[in-house]
């Protein structure tokens, strides 16, 4: 396991710009932040080639982070083995150990860390299973490049859109869910992690299955001592138990949840409730414009017995391809109109950015992304920090505050946190201390 030396280089953690001394980027306006404890600092040079910048997210078991490889200038995602709950880095910062007592833990973790990139690389070239480039081992851990994604997870986006998304959308999802399911399946392996948190959706349009931290091949028996890995609520009955027969129809089951949830708003219950007897509504019944044949097949995806529901993605497809598929467009979310409204930038942070938003849907402006529709790093603006929507009804837009350090008019004062301010098109305010300046219109 190599030990590298520490080496760090002076350049934005958020557009690589350089030279770089800390404080604001004279490019793209990015705040330097403290990092966290236990993150690696931006600048820190891995494998001699990946120059790591702002920290992306947190999970469980790994630590993800952008990057720039130096060689192409290409932009990555960096996904680290950092169990929070286990791992420490030693007083330089990079060296990952964990205690004596969590060891056994730690390396099991760390095995299944690595097998997920090998995983992974037998995907390269399907477009909507993400990508992953590269592996290598420093630090005392594991690390793997990934293709770098802008945009939001499924789980983001339905609650951005108040609860559940258009059903032409979500038919959509359902269709490239289960293409890229298929090719999975095809490798003897099975993801058992299918939720609306790993599927996400590029600002380009491209939908893809992330996330393949509980991914094993279902033709080898489950190890006995093995953990059991589940999401609640989109876990069929056989997930709660390593003798549980496990296969495609695992996936399957919690791809029909996902849909379910996404096009109706309405959680499924979770297997162990619905196995004492808690009922599922038909689909249909709760969104008529499903109609019966595709309500039909989704309730066959969620049968309790594994044996009850589609044994494989081609049977599925077969049952709802005999209706047309809808398609989707964005015109079907933004609507068509004599002017599409906007939120833009007009001073500050990327100015001059501007974005089409959906009429009657509340779009979230923050820090952080994976909550946000439009995200803005700079340290003054707080991780949710306000929330617009353009009125269809009214021809205005509807701006809320909710941040700490406040949203203002264009004359200074501040709007009072949590009331619904309303907006003319071609209206201005500032986030926080008037860093930023934003405008709505329609154009």
């Amino acid at each position: 396991m190599e030990t590298m030396n520490t080496v760090t280089v002076n350049i934005c953690p958020n557009c690589f710009y350089a030279p770089y001394q800390g404080g604001k980027c004279p490019r793209c306006a990015y705040t330097a932040t403290d990092p966290d404890e236990g993150i690696l600092r931006p600048g820190t040079v891995l494998d001699g080639q990946y120059i790591l910048g702002r920290l992306l997210g947190v999970g469980g078991f790994g630590v993800t982070y952008l990057a720039l490889h130096r060689g192409p200038n290409t932009i990555h995602a960096v996904k680290e083995y950092f169990p929070t709950t286990m791992a420490v880095r030693d007083v330089r910062g990079n060296m990952v150990f964990s205690g004596k007592n969590d060891r056994r833990v730690f390396e099991h973790g760390h095995y299944s860390f690595k097998r997920e990139a090998e995983f992974l690389k037998k995907f390269r070239n399907e477009p909507m299973i993400v990508q992953v480039s590269h592996s290598f081992e420093a630090n005392g851990t594991t690390y793997f490049v990934m293709e770098y994604l802008d945009g939001v997870n499924l789980k983001a986006l339905t609650r951005n859109m108040g609860g559940k998304i258009p059903y032409n959308l979500a038919f959509d999802i359902l269709i490239s869910m289960m293409e890229a399911l298929k090719k999975i399946h095809q490798e003897g392996l099975i993801h058992r992690d299918i939720s609306p948190e790993n599927i996400f959706l590029t600002k380009n349009g491209l939908k893809k299955v992330i996330d393949f931290g509980a991914m094993r091949d279902y033709r080898i028996p489950a190890d006995a001592g093995a953990a059991i890995l589940l999401k609640p609520g989109f876990a069929p009955p056989e997930q709660y138990s390593n003798n549980g027969h496990q296969g495609p129809w695992t996936d399957i089951y919690a791809l029909g949840v996902s849909f379910y949830y996404i096009v109706s708003g309405v959680k499924v219950p979770d297997a162990r409730e619905r196995l004492a007897g808690q009922r599922v509504a038909p689909l249909g019944r709760l969104v008529p414009e499903v109609g019966g044949e595709l309500s039909a097949a989704i309730d066959k995806t969620l049968a309790l017995d594994h044996k009850d529901r589609y044994q494989n993605v081609d049977e599925l497809s077969r049952a709802i391809m005999t209706r047309p598929r809808p398609g989707f467009n964005m015109n079907m979310l933004v609507g068509q109109m004599s002017g599409t409204p906007y939120i833009m930038i007009e001073r500050g942070f990327s100015q001059g950015e501007k974005w089409p938003i959906p009429q009657n849907i509340d779009i979230r402006i923050g820090r952080l992304s994976g909550l946000n529709n439009v995200v803005i790093l700079d340290k003054s603006i707080s991780r949710e920090h306000c929330v617009i929507r353009y009125d269809n009804k009214t021809g205005c837009f509807i701006l809320r505050d909710v941040s700490t350090n406040g949203t203002f008019t264009d004359r200074g004062l501040r709007y009072r946190r949590g009331e619904n301010i309303l907006l003319n098109p071609n209206s201005r305010f500032y986030l926080a201390k008037g860093n930023i300046m934003m405008k709505v219109g329609l154009g």
